[in-house]
């Protein structure tokens, strides 16, 4: 089993656009040269992934769907959405993620 197999195991309780947009970001580090020894054993690995995105103070009742459509009330002083707007590690000044209608 390779490294990105063995975090995406570890991942798999996350939903699938979170864990997808994990995985691209590791699949990239990997391809920037970046090590397992930088990075650490897939456990470790997808435990940083989990606190930097799953807090214990997210409340589902914030989020849902209206017909189908997505929706999250959080306002963007919470850490996932400050996450995704904020992302020191991403190239581009807008992440898709966080604008238009829809949700992660």
């Amino acid at each position: 089993m390779t490294y990105v197999e063995e975090v995406a195991a570890h991942l798999a309780g996350l939903s699938g656009l979170l864990r997808e947009a994990a995985l691209d970001d590791l699949r990239d580090a990997l391809a920037e040269g970046a090590t397992e020894a930088d990075l650490g054993t897939p456990s470790e690995y997808a435990a940083a992934v989990r606190a930097a995105f799953v807090t214990d103070d997210d409340d589902e009742s914030q989020q849902g769907k209206v017909f189908g459509v997505p929706y999250d009330t959080r306002g963007a002083t919470d850490a996932g959405v400050r996450g995704r707007i904020w992302a020191p590690s991403e190239p581009r000044i807008w992440c898709p993620a966080s604008w238009g209608s829809g949700g992660r």
